[in-house]
């Protein structure tokens, strides 16, 4: 047996790995950047309808001749770091290859439009790509341009469409030049899961969330004029008041997605809202860089599962804070509610006995301890009371007996009383789930 040989195909195969696992790590991390770079032109290396191409952090925007293709993603990976030290390098490797990418794709069509705009790169940088990917020479290319804007001409009669970053967001703005009719600019989507207008943003629902076309801004010189989506059909438009048809009009939106999460699985269960309009969510994470902000009473993932409580602002475009809380185990955060001063009330389930629990609370510990001689673990109920900034328990608590209890809803009233339901499994060994005198049952 030449064991020289099979010594040098297991080198090779090894290598081949650690190169797909590198790849795969840099698709993971250019994915989840947050620091788009511009747009790239297409010289062939794509398909012939698209135009430019802009990455921004979980989403590829593609600008085509007849519309804007936005693929969305979440890299879910497995968690390598958490294997035992006794597996192997190459155990390792093969594992880290399971790292998966979940996609949505919505279309953005324009309706009775050109078909064949010409798209101009502005602001070209000093930085540029190389592709060489597969055999087929004729999709290959080199000095591939990167600028930071674009300008696509005559998508309709005189009207261009400009596109350009700000802040990290995608914004784009119609060009309608003197004397040419706004009326004709028509768009439809494709591939969401709904899409509806509210307060004069039209929303488009995703397997990941909400993506918003909003702060519709309609100008002429600085002097705004009045704006709105409207539906036609299956189409919208943008109706336009009065304005100055000699000179140029700009309809300037923003696309905005209201995505939160880390690189595994992340779960909302309930959001509420305050009377400011700011946004309170909670649910539960798998991922150990979920978005956790400075200052917040937990920024480590604790165990398999764990809560998660953040804050919006009104316009969805700021984290305010987000917050981990749990044991280290399994912990899932299922209802919240926020009272007049801004302190946020959730509650839930948790499998283990270390849940975090305040002085005082009134029960400190799992109460399915006491069946630890079955060797199943059970679910409690907890409630936990979080302070305005999502920086201290004001209390956490245990509720429950000697089997399952789980807390699936929550509200508060005027005077800070928290209301908890939810069900729970008896038990003839006890302890039983706590009741008062004169209960109805």
């Amino acid at each position: 047996m030449n064991f020289t040989k099979y010594l040098l195909v297991l080198f090779v195969l090894l290598a081949i790995c650690a190169g797909q696992r590198v790849q795969a790590k840099a698709i993971a991390d250019r994915l989840t950047s947050k620091n788009p770079t511009g747009f790239i032109e297409n010289k062939g290396q794509w398909n012939k309808e698209v135009l430019f191409q802009c990455r921004l952090g979980g989403v590829d925007v593609w600008i085509t001749k007849t519309g804007v293709n936005y693929t969305f993603y979440k890299v879910k990976r497995q968690d390598v770091e958490s294997d035992t030290l006794l597996m192997s390098k190459h155990e390792r490797i093969m594992k880290s290859m399971k790292d998966s990418v979940l996609i949505h794709r919505v279309i953005m069509d324009y309706v009775g439009s050109n078909g064949s705009p010409r798209g101009e790169g502005k602001k070209k940088q000093k930085a540029y790509y190389n592709y060489f990917i597969g055999t087929d020479s004729t999709k290959h290319a080199s000095f591939v341009g990167l600028y930071e804007e674009v300008m696509v001409h005559d998508v309709y009669p005189n009207i261009d469409i400009r596109y350009y970053l700000e802040k990290g967001k995608l914004r784009y703005d119609y060009v309608i030049q003197p004397g040419a009719d706004p009326g004709q600019i028509r768009f439809q989507y494709r591939g969401q899961d709904g899409q509806e207008v509210r307060n004069n943003q039209l929303h488009l629902n995703t397997r990941f969330g909400d993506v918003a076309v909003r702060d519709l801004y309609c100008y002429q010189e600085n002097k705004a004029v009045a704006g709105e989506f409207v539906q036609q059909g299956n189409a919208w438009k943008i109706k336009i008041g009065d304005y100055d048809r000699t000179k140029t009009l700009i309809l300037d939106p923003l696309i905005f997605s209201t995505f939160i999460g880390g690189s595994n699985n992340d779960v909302g269960n309930d959001i509420d809202i305050d009377d400011q309009g700011n946004s309170y969510i909670v649910g539960t994470t798998l991922s150990i860089n979920y978005q956790v902000t400075v200052g917040a009473y937990d920024i480590s993932f604790g165990g398999n599962e764990d809560i998660f409580v953040g804050k919006l602002n009104a316009t969805g475009s700021n984290l305010i804070f987000s917050t981990y809380v749990g044991g280290s185990c399994t912990d899932r955060g299922t209802a919240l509610k926020v009272d007049t001063a801004g302190c946020i009330y959730f509650t839930g389930y948790n499998f283990q006995y270390d849940y975090p629990v305040t002085p005082g609370a009134y029960q400190l510990i799992n109460s399915s301890s006491y069946m630890t001689y079955l060797t199943q673990d059970y679910s409690e109920v907890i409630v936990t009371k979080l302070n305005p900034t999502g920086s201290s328990l004001l209390y956490s608590t245990y509720l429950g007996g000697a089997r399952d209890d789980y807390g699936f809803d929550i509200d508060v009233d005027h005077l800070g009383y928290a209301y908890v339901c939810g069900w729970t499994i008896y038990e003839a060994l006890g302890p039983f789930f706590d009741v008062t005198p004169g209960a109805y049952f």
